[in-house]
């Protein structure tokens, strides 16, 4: 996930465009492109660290 997210800081948008804004239906807020990257950043490292921790409590 932190290559995608490199991927995407590098690929060129312009400051101005991390600023535009999108709806979310799920928080049912608008909210800046560079907050959307960073939450789904967060939220694929905290899924990745449960799968982890899950092996390793189960043995696997």
């Amino acid at each position: 996930m932190a290559y995608y997210c490199g991927a995407v800081y590098n690929s060129g948008i312009s400051t101005g465009h991390w600023e535009r804004t999108y709806y979310h239906p799920g928080n049912n807020e608008y909210m800046p492109i560079w907050q959307m990257v960073n939450q789904y950043n967060w939220h694929g490292a905290h899924h990745a660290e449960q799968i982890i921790s899950l092996r390793k409590r189960m043995g696997w």
